[in-house]
């Protein structure tokens, strides 16, 4: 069984990104960017080319890996993306509202703690909590990112840009992927 002590320097040796300024409150994080995500020249290609026409695909993985940390945390942490190029996801704290309507804390994890005295005055199961919270996060990003190289693995992106209409009309791309899973091949349509 891990230590106090070891938990608290794991906590306090977490990634963390800013919510907002630079010097504002800051959650744990880990970056996503596609040359972090250790992929194979061949998933790297099609990480490109399915990131560049699929957002749906990026936010349907966000939203369902947001919904399992949603489980695992009493509904208290939700995942969000942030950075200029959306290459990092964060833990961001949230309150639901008598409505169903989320609200966004803006707190941070641990936010301002720099060493273990900061843990003097936590209880052991505090503690413990903060620390099975940053493992839920850890585990919940681990899954997507495999989740996000199986996709990768098995599907092959293929666009068609159809033009309708006159030369003044708008040029509609219809995105399919194509995944050959164990249960036979699925196609993904999106349409933009």
């Amino acid at each position: 069984m891990i230590k106090r002590n070891e938990m608290i320097e794991r906590l306090l040796n977490a990634e963390k990104y800013p919510l907002g300024a630079s010097y504002g409150p800051k959650s744990l994080t880990r970056n996503i960017k596609i040359n972090n995500l250790d992929l194979t020249e061949d998933q790297e290609e099609k990480a490109y080319n399915l990131l560049s026409v699929d957002v749906d695909l990026t936010n349907y993985l966000i939203n369902k890996y947001s919904d399992m940390l949603l489980n695992k945390t009493n509904r208290r942490y939700e995942l969000d993306v942030r950075g200029r190029s959306g290459g990092h996801i964060v833990m961001i704290e949230i309150e639901f509202n008598d409505d169903g309507s989320k609200t966004y804390i803006n707190n941070g994890f641990l936010n301002g703690f720099i060493d273990g005295e900061d843990f003097e005055d936590w209880e052991d199961y505090e503690v413990k909590e903060a620390y099975n919270t940053m493992l839920a996060f850890n585990d919940v990003v681990d899954r997507l990112i495999d989740e996000f190289k199986e996709i990768l693995t098995y599907c092959e992106v293929c666009n068609w840009f159809i033009r309708e209409g006159e030369p003044s009309s708008c040029f509609y791309i219809l995105a399919f992927v194509i995944c050959k899973l164990e249960a036979g091949t699925q196609y993904i349509k999106t349409e933009f």
